[in-house]
């Protein structure tokens, strides 16, 4: 059964559920199309999903399967249900997005970033623009995802990061850009500015 949602682009809106096989419909069993057919425990348990586990799905009926293998891996299983919640809305943001612009998750760049960043917080198209610390959250879940793609799927981590200086001598952090854009960056087109209207 499917638990929650997340909003998309206009043409594929992405959602978050949750599997919850006990959660079975009572007239799955009496429908003669689905005699035989394996229960959605017995589905589940055939397909190493465990209850709770979240995954996604476009309205257009679309999975990114890689997407939904980082959901059910162990670097996310471990997380809070908080935490696996926030990663999984900001991927379905992440990937109506790039609907919008005709990108693929694979082919994403640091422009596609760029013009995620813009959207979100800056673009007069977005009605529904959102503060630099929803953007930080988006990008530290877009991050992880392509953090674990990248040896799985031999894909480029498209989030860039700054190295920071600490006050403590020798001390560096990394952090992610999640400032207003007024813009594309100089010298840079960014993929989609200007065609996305509302995505979420």
């Amino acid at each position: 059964m499917i638990v929650g949602q997340q909003g998309g682009s206009g043409a594929a809106v992405w959602r978050l559920h949750v599997c919850r096989p006990e959660w079975g419909a009572g007239w799955y069993g009496q429908d003669p199309v689905l005699t035989g057919l394996p229960t959605l425990r017995e589905f589940a348990d055939m397909h190493g999903t465990r209850p709770g586990q979240e995954f996604l799905i476009g309205s257009d009926g679309r999975v990114v399967s890689a997407v939904n293998a980082f959901l059910a891996s162990p670097r996310m299983t471990s997380r809070s249900a908080g935490t696996r919640d926030k990663y999984g809305r900001g991927l379905c943001v992440w990937l109506g997005y790039l609907d919008a612009v005709g990108q693929s998750w694979s082919q994403a760049g640091e422009a596609g970033v760029d013009g995620f960043k813009f959207w979100r917080m800056t673009d007069a198209a977005n009605p529904s623009r959102v503060a630099g610390s929803s953007v930080l959250d988006n990008l530290s879940a877009i991050n992880a995802f392509y953090e674990w793609a990248q040896p799985r799927y031999a894909v480029a981590n498209p989030v860039a990061r700054r190295h920071l200086q600490s006050r403590r001598a020798g001390a560096r952090s990394e952090s992610f850009g999640a400032t207003p854009a007024r813009g594309p960056p100089p010298g840079r087109e960014v993929a989609g500015s200007g065609r996305v209207r509302r995505l979420a």
